[in-house]
């Protein structure tokens, strides 16, 4: 799961102006989550999400129930955003279909739109788990300080989902490594039986019996390196599970 906001796209919008339809349209765009925090609905149970209006209804009443404008929002980010938007004096004719400047999307104290640009270009995590500006892009400050995108509940859930994704990275990892080296002591032992057992020369019982003994450690290997396959694949296969539990829907199981 992404900790900094991405970009998201709209396709086969609802018509209907219901607030239902809307509802279930955007969670499911958003992945559940927070279009600007990313807190998913099982990361903040019992939490209702609300649907927010990009261009606030006080300055856009025109665009209440156009799709294109409703972002999925927690609760804390909608109640920070509010109706803050770009005054008039800096250029915000509040009639996008007439407007020649497009200020809203310059580089200006304004919110991050995520429908019409990448976030990821605008703000970063740092290795604290804080959102920071890239190229001290105005749109991200404006956007970390207005919706407080380092409060505390969140550089907790980063520095959480940081911990298991890099968690999983290293599993992945050793699972890699593992199979690379089964297959190496696989290709070992055939060449062994090949040298060994495969040639018409004659040994003695000691010597047969030292070839049998090698062929089986080369057996054993094969088996404890399978096991540790099957433990790492069944530790991803845990690590998964638990993802599940904390990300997406609070009311999908």
């Amino acid at each position: 799961m992404d900790s900094v906001m991405r970009k998201i796209i709209y396709q086969s919008m609802p018509c209907e102006h219901n607030n239902e339809n809307y509802r279930t349209y955007l969670a499911e765009k958003s992945d559940y989550s927070c279009i600007y925090c990313t807190i998913t609905e099982s990361e903040s149970p019992g939490a209702t999400f609300n649907i927010d209006h990009f261009r606030p209804t006080k300055h856009f009443p025109h665009l209440k129930t156009d799709c294109s404008n409703l972002r999925y929002s927690c609760p804390r980010c909608n109640s920070y955003k509010r109706d803050n938007w770009i005054d008039l004096e800096s250029g915000c004719s509040r009639e996008c279909s007439n407007c020649q400047t497009k200020i809203c999307t310059t580089d200006i104290l304004r919110f991050i739109d995520c429908l019409v640009e990448d976030p990821k270009d605008l703000l970063e995590m740092d290795s604290d788990c804080k959102l920071v500006p890239i190229h001290n892009s105005k749109p991200a400050d404006y956007s970390i300080e207005i919706l407080r995108l380092n409060r505390v509940q969140l550089l907790k859930i980063r520095s959480t989902r940081k911990f298991i994704n890099e968690w999983e990275e290293n599993l992945n990892s050793i699972l890699i490594n593992a199979k690379n080296q089964l297959d190496f002591t696989e290709r070992m032992h055939k060449e062994f039986l090949r040298k060994y057992l495969g040639s018409n020369s004659v040994y003695s019982i000691s010597e047969k019996s030292l070839i049998e003994l090698a062929s089986d450690l080369f057996q054993a290997q094969v088996e404890q390196q399978n096991f540790f396959i099957e433990f790492v694949n069944y530790e991803i296969k845990k690590l998964k599970v638990l993802n599940l539990g904390r990300l997406g829907s609070d009311s999908v199981a």
